[in-house]
Protein backbone atom coordinates (compact mmCIF):
# COMPACT_ATOMS: atom_id res chain seq x y z
CA UNK A 1 0.00 0.00 0.00
CA UNK A 2 2.77 2.01 0.79
CA UNK A 3 4.58 1.83 -2.18
CA UNK A 4 1.54 2.59 -4.38
CA UNK A 5 0.94 6.04 -2.55
CA UNK A 6 4.66 6.68 -3.37
CA UNK A 7 4.46 6.14 -6.75
CA UNK A 8 1.14 7.94 -6.99
CA UNK A 9 2.88 10.59 -5.00
CA UNK A 10 5.98 10.73 -7.93
CA UNK A 11 3.56 10.46 -10.94
CA UNK A 12 1.59 13.64 -9.69
CA UNK A 13 4.94 15.34 -9.38
CA UNK A 14 5.92 14.44 -12.49
CA UNK A 15 3.15 15.63 -14.21
CA UNK A 16 3.00 18.90 -12.29
CA UNK A 17 6.66 19.63 -13.61
CA UNK A 18 5.69 18.34 -16.69
CA UNK A 19 3.41 20.85 -17.30
CA UNK A 20 5.19 23.83 -15.18
CA UNK A 21 7.86 23.18 -18.09
CA UNK A 22 5.61 22.95 -20.99
CA UNK A 23 3.95 26.31 -19.88
CA UNK A 24 7.64 28.03 -19.06
CA UNK A 25 8.06 27.14 -22.65
CA UNK A 26 4.75 28.40 -24.10
CA UNK A 27 5.56 31.78 -22.08
CA UNK A 28 9.84 31.75 -23.63
CA UNK A 29 8.25 31.17 -26.79
CA UNK A 30 6.01 34.29 -26.90
CA UNK A 31 8.94 36.13 -25.97
CA UNK A 32 11.20 34.89 -28.28
CA UNK A 33 8.45 35.75 -31.63
CA UNK A 34 8.01 39.04 -29.95
CA UNK A 35 11.96 39.56 -29.45
CA UNK A 36 12.05 38.33 -32.91
CA UNK A 37 9.57 40.80 -34.65
CA UNK A 38 11.51 43.81 -33.52
CA UNK A 39 14.01 45.05 -36.02
CA UNK A 40 11.20 44.50 -39.01
CA UNK A 41 9.17 46.95 -36.73
CA UNK A 42 12.08 49.28 -36.32
CA UNK A 43 13.21 49.03 -39.78
CA UNK A 44 9.23 49.04 -40.81
CA UNK A 45 8.77 52.33 -39.09
CA UNK A 46 12.09 54.11 -40.07
CA UNK A 47 11.07 53.30 -43.74
CA UNK A 48 7.38 54.58 -43.43
CA UNK A 49 8.09 57.47 -41.65
CA UNK A 50 11.09 58.55 -44.15
CA UNK A 51 8.52 57.47 -47.60
CA UNK A 52 5.74 59.14 -45.95
CA UNK A 53 7.57 62.11 -45.36
CA UNK A 54 8.72 62.22 -49.32
CA UNK A 55 4.97 61.38 -50.19
CA UNK A 56 5.75 57.85 -51.33
CA UNK A 57 2.40 56.58 -51.10
CA UNK A 58 2.39 53.70 -52.70
CA UNK A 59 5.76 52.53 -51.48
CA UNK A 60 4.50 53.06 -47.25
CA UNK A 61 1.36 50.35 -48.80
CA UNK A 62 4.17 48.50 -49.83
CA UNK A 63 5.89 48.21 -46.84
CA UNK A 64 3.06 48.46 -44.70
CA UNK A 65 1.51 45.26 -46.76
CA UNK A 66 5.03 43.10 -45.99
CA UNK A 67 4.84 43.90 -42.10
CA UNK A 68 1.01 43.34 -42.14
CA UNK A 69 2.07 39.58 -43.86
CA UNK A 70 4.99 39.23 -41.34
CA UNK A 71 3.00 39.96 -38.80
CA UNK A 72 -0.06 37.74 -40.08
CA UNK A 73 2.32 34.54 -40.86
CA UNK A 74 3.09 34.89 -37.48
CA UNK A 75 -0.57 35.05 -35.56
CA UNK A 76 -0.97 32.04 -37.89
CA UNK A 77 2.02 29.81 -36.91
CA UNK A 78 0.68 30.68 -32.98
CA UNK A 79 -3.20 29.81 -34.17
CA UNK A 80 -2.14 26.36 -35.43
CA UNK A 81 0.37 25.46 -32.18
CA UNK A 82 -1.43 24.05 -29.64
CA UNK A 83 -1.81 25.70 -26.57
CA UNK A 84 -0.44 24.75 -23.52
CA UNK A 85 -1.33 21.72 -21.66
CA UNK A 86 -0.88 23.96 -18.77
CA UNK A 87 -3.46 26.01 -16.21
CA UNK A 88 -5.13 28.87 -18.10
CA UNK A 89 -3.05 27.80 -21.35
CA UNK A 90 -5.61 28.60 -23.59
CA UNK A 91 -6.60 31.91 -22.07
CA UNK A 92 -2.53 32.72 -22.28
CA UNK A 93 -2.57 31.79 -26.14
CA UNK A 94 -5.95 33.76 -26.92
CA UNK A 95 -4.12 36.64 -25.37
CA UNK A 96 -1.06 36.71 -27.18
CA UNK A 97 -2.82 36.45 -30.31
CA UNK A 98 -4.82 39.11 -29.87
CA UNK A 99 -1.44 41.30 -28.80
CA UNK A 100 0.23 40.50 -31.82
CA UNK A 101 -3.24 41.52 -33.75
CA UNK A 102 -2.96 44.53 -32.66
CA UNK A 103 0.61 44.91 -34.15
CA UNK A 104 -0.96 43.95 -37.18
CA UNK A 105 -3.54 46.43 -37.16
CA UNK A 106 -1.49 49.50 -37.21
CA UNK A 107 0.55 47.67 -40.45
CA UNK A 108 -3.26 47.55 -42.10
CA UNK A 109 -3.85 50.95 -41.27
CA UNK A 110 -0.52 52.52 -42.50
CA UNK A 111 -1.24 50.45 -45.86
CA UNK A 112 -5.12 52.01 -45.70
CA UNK A 113 -2.83 55.59 -45.38
CA UNK A 114 -0.90 54.73 -47.99
CA UNK A 115 -3.68 53.45 -50.50
CA UNK A 116 -5.95 56.22 -49.81
CA UNK A 117 -6.91 58.47 -52.71
CA UNK A 118 -6.46 62.04 -51.39
CA UNK A 119 -5.47 63.84 -47.69
CA UNK A 120 -8.77 63.38 -46.69
CA UNK A 121 -8.89 59.75 -46.60
CA UNK A 122 -5.18 59.92 -45.34
CA UNK A 123 -6.40 61.89 -42.60
CA UNK A 124 -9.34 59.79 -41.70
CA UNK A 125 -6.34 56.88 -41.49
CA UNK A 126 -4.28 59.09 -38.80
CA UNK A 127 -6.89 59.60 -36.56
CA UNK A 128 -7.37 55.44 -36.45
CA UNK A 129 -3.88 55.21 -36.18
CA UNK A 130 -3.66 57.67 -33.55
CA UNK A 131 -6.39 55.98 -31.29
CA UNK A 132 -4.88 52.55 -31.93
CA UNK A 133 -1.27 53.83 -30.87
CA UNK A 134 -3.08 55.70 -27.88
CA UNK A 135 -4.28 52.20 -26.76
CA UNK A 136 -0.44 51.26 -26.90
CA UNK A 137 0.42 51.36 -23.05
CA UNK A 138 -3.10 49.05 -22.31
CA UNK A 139 -2.32 46.70 -24.79
CA UNK A 140 1.13 46.35 -23.23
CA UNK A 141 -0.19 45.98 -19.59
CA UNK A 142 -2.61 43.70 -20.93
CA UNK A 143 -0.48 40.91 -22.02
CA UNK A 144 1.85 41.74 -19.32
CA UNK A 145 -0.73 40.89 -17.05
CA UNK A 146 -1.63 37.83 -18.91
CA UNK A 147 1.74 36.59 -18.89
CA UNK A 148 2.44 37.10 -14.99
CA UNK A 149 -0.97 35.33 -14.65
CA UNK A 150 0.01 32.38 -16.64
CA UNK A 151 3.20 32.16 -15.11
CA UNK A 152 1.93 32.37 -11.30
CA UNK A 153 -0.72 30.06 -12.38
CA UNK A 154 1.76 27.39 -13.32
CA UNK A 155 4.35 27.71 -10.44
CA UNK A 156 7.45 30.07 -12.46
CA UNK A 157 8.70 33.70 -12.69
CA UNK A 158 9.18 35.86 -15.42
CA UNK A 159 12.02 38.26 -16.09
CA UNK A 160 10.73 41.70 -15.99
Amino acid sequence: MLNKIIVLILLTTCLVACNTQQAFKYSEAFVAKEKSILPYIEMSEKNIERLITAEQFDSVTLVAQQMENRVALLIDSIKIAPAPDATDGEKFKVDVIKYFEYIKSVYTIYKNYGSAGNDELRNVQVDKLTALVNRRDEITTTIQKAQRSFAKANGFTIEK
